[in-house]
């Protein structure tokens, strides 16, 4: 389960980076 937790962080971390770019 700690490597699912790290890829689903991974992935919120680059979508809130998109977020941020689309602003």
């Amino acid at each position: 389960p700690a490597m699912t937790k790290f890829t689903i962080a991974l992935r919120e971390i680059g979508t809130y980076k998109e977020v941020l770019r689309s602003q």
